[in-house]
């Protein structure tokens, strides 16, 4: 699995050198112009990016005190609780190992923290940053939509992985031997444990279906507390980050850095 992943690389990295030989020739039409699009959109990716980033560990303690507990009540693995709500790549993949029962529950919450964390932490907050407001109403049609299919694709994806066999490693890593087998993984455990994730989704079909004006409106304020919230912590990160003020003042300082520190 490890060529798949640097070959798509690569691939990429060949259009990063075609889009940049475009862009000299006509930044302003075909490839040149998408290629400046591109990294231009790194400005408003930011904002979001970062204050998210740097509330993950409050995001962690919601979802561990909070949220887990409910999904434990339903009988799934807790460490789904984790990456609904954060990606995996966003603190979700770690979360979800100091939280699971099993092996096999950590590694289905992985999956979940790409398709639905990922929305939840990303996609929304992104989206909401990058589009005309006249344009946000149309993406919450789309995320709502698309949200729907969620427990589809888990189910999917695990049925892939019990049906393979394929083994994982055991620990939050990005290397190292994948050696850990699945054995708890069974037809039983993958539907219990997209129960809470599909009632959920279930309910919000159930809105889209029925009230689509108020489900919208309810999308835009969430989005919108999401971005305030957002660039609060941003800004009093960056604040802390150059004067070291909020520490002083309250004896710590509860987010993560928004720059590489030691």
């Amino acid at each position: 699995m490890a060529v798949v992943g640097d070959v798509v690389i690569w691939i990429m990295m060949a259009f990063v050198i075609l889009g940049a030989i475009a862009a000299i020739k006509d930044h302003t039409n075909g490839m040149g112009a998408e290629f400046i699009n591109g990294l231009h959109s790194i400005g408003p990716i930011f904002i979001p990016v970062a204050g998210i980033m740097a509330s993950i560990p409050y995001l962690s303690l919601f979802v561990e005190k909070v949220v887990a507990p409910v999904w434990s009540v339903a009988g799934a693995d807790p460490a789904l609780a984790a990456t609904t709500f954060i990606a995996s790549d966003m603190g979700g993949y770690q979360l979800a190992e100091a939280v699971a029962e099993t092996q096999s529950g950590w590694v289905m919450a992985l999956v979940v923290g790409f398709m639905a964390g990922a929305t939840i932490v990303f996609s929304i907050p992104v989206g909401l940053a990058m589009l005309d407001k006249k344009d946000h109403k149309y993406m919450a049609l789309g995320i709502m939509a698309g949200v729907l299919t969620i427990p589809i694709g888990v189910f999917i994806t695990m049925a892939i992985v019990k049906l393979s066999g394929v083994t994982v490693r055991g620990t939050a890593s990005t290397s190292g031997a994948s050696d850990v087998v699945l054995d708890d993984l069974t037809w039983g455990s993958i539907i219990v444990n997209l129960v809470p994730v599909t009632i959920f989704l279930v309910l919000v079909a159930i809105g889209l279906k029925v009230i689509p004006d108020l489900m919208v409106k309810v999308f835009l304020i969430f989005g919108r507390i999401l971005d305030a919230a957002i660039k609060i912590v941003l800004a009093l990160s960056i604040v802390e980050y150059f004067t070291g003020v909020f520490a002083s003042l309250f004896g710590a300082w509860g987010f993560d850095p928004i720059i590489a520190d030691e």
